[in-house]
């Protein structure tokens, strides 16, 4: 089961994490905050050691290491949490809403995010692609409190495909191992991920959590 980390997103110098729990039914009253997802399986450890883990910056560190070590027989790991908008390639994309400030990437129904190029230091020959997918639903009672609660979707509802050089591309499964073909190895990374009615029937606007890729 995932643990949910609430992050501070007002608090810029830090990010302090101000509630840590475990879902219920993969969903948590975010209201007033920014959620970070730990999947099943992946450990939290602090740096150093034994200390504890506080603030953004110390929980994604943690979350990358420890998708690292979770995928034995792999060595390195590049990850991006989705909270910069930076990192997306609006030239390439279609239908994504940018949040301001910490925020995750939103894709609407019949729309595509593709993510900056990232350059690696050596070609891979086959990796592991992971990803987070979720939806937000708004209450906003005309007499009671506005809330916002997160909740876990399958990752399959995104399809993604994985780019190692320009104009080729691989399909790849969350967690799944990928062989990259070699006419398609390189060191210029993108991934695309697409939110369709063939995935998702119910046209429901997704969030990207996350993406790792690790080789």
């Amino acid at each position: 089961m995932s643990t949910h980390y609430l992050v501070d997103p007002f608090t810029a110098s830090s990010h302090p994490i101000i509630d840590v729990t475990t879902p219920k039914n993969g969903t948590t009253d975010s209201t007033g905050g920014v959620l970070i997802r730990v999947p099943d399986g992946i450990a939290i450890h602090g740096s150093p050691p034994g200390s504890p883990v506080t603030n953004l910056a110390a929980l994604l560190a943690a979350k990358e290491a420890g998708l690292l070590a979770h995928y034995a027989g792999f060595s390195t790991i590049k990850f991006d949490e989705c909270l910069t908008a930076g990192k997306v390639d609006l030239s390439k994309s279609a239908r994504v809403l940018l949040g301001a400030g910490l925020a995750h990437p939103c894709i609407l129904s019949e729309g595509n995010l593709v993510t900056t190029v990232v350059s690696l230091p050596a070609a891979p020959s086959v990796c592991v692609v992971t990803w987070e997918v979720y939806s937000c639903e708004d209450n906003d009672p005309r007499t009671g409190r506005f809330s916002r609660v997160y909740a876990e979707q399958p990752s399959g509802l995104l399809t993604c495909e994985a780019s190692f050089k320009a104009a080729s591309s691989t399909p790849t499964l969350n967690g799944a191992v990928l062989n990259i073909p070699a006419a398609a190895q390189g060191t210029q990374l993108t991934l695309k991920f697409t939110n369709s009615l063939v995935t998702n029937p119910a046209a429901t606007r997704l969030y990207l959590g996350s993406w790792a890729v690790i080789y």
